[in-house]
């Protein structure tokens, strides 16, 4: 599966401790996807956790594709949760896939 092999190259780059290969290769993957043309910037700089961040971009891209309209509030910069930031991005996932 793909997601794997991304997954593992990310790692990769993240062990060797070159960071600025590691965001070279993210701007790649990124760009890739089109992410630089997405239009909520400014709401999604409000999202200080990355993952989380990069989890709403992703659905935005998706829902952009498919046409559907992808609305997004941030009230306040979201810095921190009280619980492990992958189990969040799971439930933040499967809410938005639904």
């Amino acid at each position: 599966h793909n997601y794997n092999n991304i997954l593992a190259a990310l790692y990769g780059h993240a062990e060797s401790g070159n960071f600025e290969q590691l965001k070279e290769y993210i701007n790649e993957l990124c760009h890739k996807q089109n992410m630089a043309l997405l239009t909520n910037r400014e709401t999604l700089s409000e999202i200080k956790i990355g993952a989380v961040a990069g989890l709403f971009a992703a659905k935005m891209l998706m829902t952009e594709k498919a046409e559907v309209t992808f609305n997004l509030s941030v009230k306040g910069q979201l810095m921190s949760v009280n619980m492990q930031v992958m189990e969040l991005c799971e439930i933040l996932g499967i809410l938005l896939d639904n």
